[in-house]
């Protein structure tokens, strides 16, 4: 991904999206409970509880690699790759962006 958004921030966004605070780590969500998952609801503004127990249960092992150009005093260029292990029964895969801009964005490359 390229992006032109703060560095201490963007970094902040990267690693709070899949971390799961121990005080809100929950038992794994039934079935019934997977298959009623509304996917509108998960995108809603702000990383939601739902969404995070949602991740916390299809993804292990997330890895970033950060390319910044830190050179400037309000911007930080450059490109953020995510790497993660998925269960093969995820569904659909919710990935949140916020910044100022967004210039590309690969799947599976």
């Amino acid at each position: 991904m390229q992006s032109s958004l703060n560095p201490v921030l963007l970094t902040a966004l990267l690693l709070g999206a899949c971390a799961t605070p121990p005080e809100l780590e929950m038992p794994e969500p039934t079935q019934a409970q997977k298959d009623s998952v509304d996917p509108r609801r998960l995108l809603r503004p702000g990383v939601s509880l739902e969404l995070a127990r949602e991740r916390a249960a299809s993804l292990s092992a997330v890895r970033y690699e950060l390319a910044l150009d830190l050179t400037a005093a309000d911007s930080a260029p450059g490109s953020v790759r995510i790497a993660f292990d998925r269960t093969p029964d995820a569904g659909d895969l919710v990935v949140d962006f916020r910044g100022p801009a967004l210039a590309r964005v690969t799947a599976n490359g």
